[in-house]
């Protein structure tokens, strides 16, 4: 296997290391090796954050992941609380296991894709579904429609196998009515390679430095390879969740504002 693929090979990087939480659940270990049952296995779901190399995990339990996964952001963080200029100007997203699963290598009947049944959703020319992980829906409409992101740039950084179905599903993926996935991102960096090179051209597109941007990515390898940079990196290794957004730009701030002081 190449690209995103090649995790699925990989030993879970949970089972090596807990940082500051304690010894993981092994359900919860055994949840992210078998992704395929991401959305029914009634088990403690790992979520994870990163600003450096050093990686700490948190576990959210389904029923608190419930609870925040229908809110938007504005109900969850509080406007109060978020200034402009606490917030990244740069937001970028794996999509393979990150924004929807399952991988694009893991669809055996691919394009054409069509709107699915359930919001949020796209299926394959075999009925395959595509649906957007955790709270990955609410999290790309909140950037898309709420003022307070008004200037922040929204980036892809994936590697994906088939980059011309996922532009396909970008283009159909309805995240609210009238609004497309793919209305959402301003830059779109999808090729092969270390994820270095992604926010490279993401910063030199953008003009944006790396310590003014966040990104987000469900393989801890590239979590760590783009912290190298100076880059905010957060894993997810069940995909975006409101808690790991929640907790990422919370901890985002408090380093913005350690900087500045």
């Amino acid at each position: 296997l190449t690209g995103e693929g090649a995790f699925m090979k990989m030993p879970c990087p949970l089972t090596a290391r807990v940082v500051g939480f304690g010894v993981a659940d092994p359900a919860a270990i055994s949840l992210i090796s078998a992704k395929p049952q991401i959305r029914r296995r009634e088990a403690k779901r790992p979520c994870g954050y990163s600003s450096a190399p050093r990686e700490k995990v948190a576990c959210v339990t389904r029923s608190s992941r419930a609870k925040r996964s229908g809110k938007l952001l504005h109900e969850v963080m509080g406007d109060a609380h978020t200034s402009a200029s606490d917030l990244p100007k740069v937001v970028v997203f794996d999509l393979d296991g990150t924004l929807w699963y399952p991988e694009m290598y893991q669809l055996y009947g691919g394009s054409p894709f069509r709107v699915g049944k359930k919001p949020g959703t796209v299926v394959d020319r075999n009925n395959e579904e595509v649906y957007l992980m955790g709270s990955s829906q609410n999290i790309l409409h909140e950037l898309h429609s709420d003022g307070r992101w008004k200037g922040v740039q929204v980036a892809i950084a994936s590697r994906t196998d088939e980059p011309r179905w996922a532009d396909e599903i970008m283009r159909i993926l309805q995240i609210a009515p009238g609004t497309k996935m793919k209305d959402v991102f301003h830059h779109e960096e999808i090729y092969y390679g270390n994820k270095k090179n992604h926010l490279s051209a993401i910063r030199e597109k953008t003009g944006v430095e790396y310590k003014e941007m966040i990104f987000y990515d469900n393989e801890m390898g590239n979590v760590r390879d783009v912290a190298h940079l100076g880059v905010f990196s957060v894993y997810t290794p069940q995909g975006m969740t409101a808690k790991i957004w929640e907790s990422s730009l919370h901890d985002f701030r408090t380093k913005h504002a350690a900087n500045k002081a």
